[in-house]
């Protein structure tokens, strides 16, 4: 029997308390209504689910979803991951991209929307739990 591996982190408390909160309004919002899963195909709406959600992807699992090689501390930076990701929504888009890769841009796309397909029942309800509902920044009463 395999092993079902996720690529969404165990411990999401780990995640800056900003970057947690974009998420979790974000795969909140695309949770709540199943039409929106329509909107993968867009290579822009793809792009920024995938932007929101990339803090909260064990960094193994977001480098292999991306084809990214990792350095010899099983690390890539992150301005690595966005260059590729740029790279595959615009061969989404149409645009010539210069590929050099070893799996077609197009099934790194694919590879993408899979990540979605479907979230996993707990992740919303760990991302509540960590995140809770205190303010992430202190306005200083700029907003009252």
């Amino acid at each position: 029997m395999t092993e079902h591996r996720t690529p969404w982190r165990a411990d999401v408390s780990a995640v800056p308390a900003d970057e947690r909160r974009l998420a979790r309004y974000a795969l909140q919002f695309f949770g709540s209504d199943e039409r929106l899963r329509q909107h993968l195909s867009d290579p822009d709406f793809l792009g920024a689910l995938w932007r929101l959600a990339l803090p909260l992807l064990e960094p193994g699992a977001a480098a292999r979803c991306l084809a990214v090689s990792q350095d010899a501390n099983g690390e890539q930076s992150p301005s690595r991951l966005d260059r590729q990701l740029n790279k595959i929504l615009a061969a989404e888009r149409g645009q010539v991209v210069e590929d050099g890769q070893p799996e077609p841009l197009a099934g790194l796309a694919n590879r993408l929307r899979e990540v979605f397909k479907p979230l996993p029942d707990d992740l919303l309800s760990r991302l509540s739990a960590d995140d809770g509902d205190a303010p992430v920044f202190e306005t200083g009463g700029a907003f009252r």
